[in-house]
């Protein structure tokens, strides 16, 4: 019915959120620094967050963060429970964009 069609268009647009988190903070890499020999920790873990952001590639994260908080705004307003798929999307969406925006270049 007209019901399947709205919950089958957010689970759709919960893949893209998806895709597009995946695209945000694509470029950047957790490296952590262990090293194990002969099953012994031999360091502990220095983590250090490296990134492969090319020119450009900022806007476009910006452009993809506006239509996606958007979304979030319009879900609001609307004042309808969204498919909790789509919810769990912008979560993770957000997730990735705070470790985006606290990422801070030392070669800068």
């Amino acid at each position: 019915g007209s019901a399947a069609v709205p919950a089958s268009l957010e689970r759709q647009l919960a893949w893209l959120v998806r895709v597009s988190g995946a695209m945000v903070g694509g470029h950047y890499a957790v490296e952590s620094g262990i090293r194990i020999e002969g099953g012994v920790l031999v360091s502990l873990p220095t983590p250090v967050l490296s990134t492969q952001l090319q020119r450009g590639d900022e806007l476009v994260d910006a452009d993809i963060t506006r239509r996606l908080l958007s979304l979030a705004a319009m879900q609001q307003s609307l004042r309808v429970r969204p498919d909790v798929r789509l919810e769990l999307a912008l979560l993770a969406f957000l997730d990735r964009l705070r470790e985006g925006i606290l990422f801070q270049d030392d070669d800068a």
